[in-house]
């Protein structure tokens, strides 16, 4: 009985330093792809995403809005696009099939499409962060493709964090590897 407190107290401890780490690595993430894409697309204006739109930034350039998704994923995890609205993170690189329960990313559908009234050029882009072992995308049930910088998987973009300035300079350049 008397060890009951002390065990609380080491629990409650715990808990609150796994959110203190968490929310650090959430304004960690958030400033390092808010300077990335300030470097990358200089004197944009970049608006971070809520809980009532699926994306989570909107970026303006004269020309263009990119709608951005973050898809968090260690960098030995792969990210598997098995359709258009369906993104696995899978963290058994040698064993994943079709048939393993997949670790779905939350919103993909809505962010495919969701829509703005603009003029503007419009891009859809998935950043993985930190990175991945591999970006992958089901072609049909039999055929995949790893997805390289500048290649589309179902309509969006998905670029490496550590690719975003390769990816941009493809996207001035208009050299895609896939459209």
């Amino acid at each position: 009985m008397e060890y009951i407190v002390p065990i609380l107290i080491v629990l409650v401890l715990v808990v609150l330093f796994a959110f203190i780490i968490q929310k650090k690595q959430s304004i960690q993430r958030k400033q390092n792809i808010s300077t990335s894409l300030k470097t990358e697309l200089p004197n944009c204006i970049i608006q971070e995403g809520s809980s009532n739109v699926p994306y989570d930034y909107l970026v303006e350039t004269q020309t263009t809005l990119y709608l951005i998704k973050v898809v968090v994923l260690p960098v030995n995890n792969e990210l598997i696009v098995t359709n258009e609205n369906y993104w696995c993170k899978n963290a058994n690189l040698k064993g994943w099939k079709r048939s393993t329960n997949p670790d779905l990313v939350d919103g993909v559908r809505e962010f495919r499409q969701f829509s703005l009234d603009q003029t503007k050029r419009l891009i859809r882009l998935g950043i993985v962060y930190p990175g991945a072992h591999n970006i992958t995308v089901y072609l049909n049930e039999a055929d995949v493709e790893i997805v390289k910088v500048g290649m589309k998987a179902y309509g969006v973009y998905l670029v490496r964090y550590e690719d975003m300035a390769q990816f941009f300079r493809l996207i001035e350049q208009k050299q895609f590897t896939k459209a």
